[in-house]
């Protein structure tokens, strides 16, 4: 029986890992479709995605451990690195997905009350912004990017950041809310 278990609790793990990584491809995908439609998003906003992945990420934040959500975590970061980027664009997106990890998993311990996923996800995509700034200060120097349109530039991304953050807590929420109404009775 207790092997059952944790054969069933791997699988759930890693059915969680695949579809981290395939809302992240969709996630690209998607991304492409809305800019080429809509240019001037990418005058102002260029790479920008929507961060749906993380969708899977806040959700398990809210519905297993630290381990198994770092693992997920992990394993989406290395493994779509892998496929789609190259070393520089993975350390800046790796970067930024742990601290926004950590920061959620620590404010999320401080404000235990479900009624703040949504708060806990924006600053979750603000801190993802601010790391991959802090990725890009250390890989191409602070000089480099002293530029007044970036300066200027840095209030959207992180304004983005917190808009993004509040629409993947919001479908978080509701993806929970149904989880428990449908099956945790």
């Amino acid at each position: 029986m207790k092997d059952n278990l944790k054969v069933k609790h791997i699988t759930f793990i890693s059915l969680m890992c695949a579809l981290a990584c395939i809302f992240s491809l969709l996630d690209r995908y998607l991304s492409t479709a809305i800019l080429t439609i809509i240019p001037i998003i990418s005058i102002i906003i260029p790479y920008m995605k929507l961060g749906i992945a993380n969708i899977i990420i806040v959700i398990m934040l809210y519905t297993t451990s630290f381990k198994e959500t770092l693992i997920t975590v992990l394993v989406k970061s290395i493994l779509t690195g892998l496929i789609f980027s190259i070393l520089t664009t993975f350390l800046i997106g790796f970067l930024g997905t742990m601290l926004s990890f950590f920061g959620m998993y620590l404010l999320k311990q401080t404000l235990k009350d479900f009624k703040y996923i949504m708060f806990i996800s924006m600053i979750g995509g603000f801190l993802h912004m601010i790391g991959q700034l802090i990725m890009c200060f250390i890989l191409y120097g602070i000089n480099k990017i002293n530029n007044p349109v970036l300066i200027i530039y840095i209030p959207i991304i992180l304004l983005t950041g917190l808009f993004s953050g509040l629409i993947i807590g919001l479908l978080s929420k509701t993806i929970i809310k149904i989880l428990h109404k449908e099956f945790i009775k």
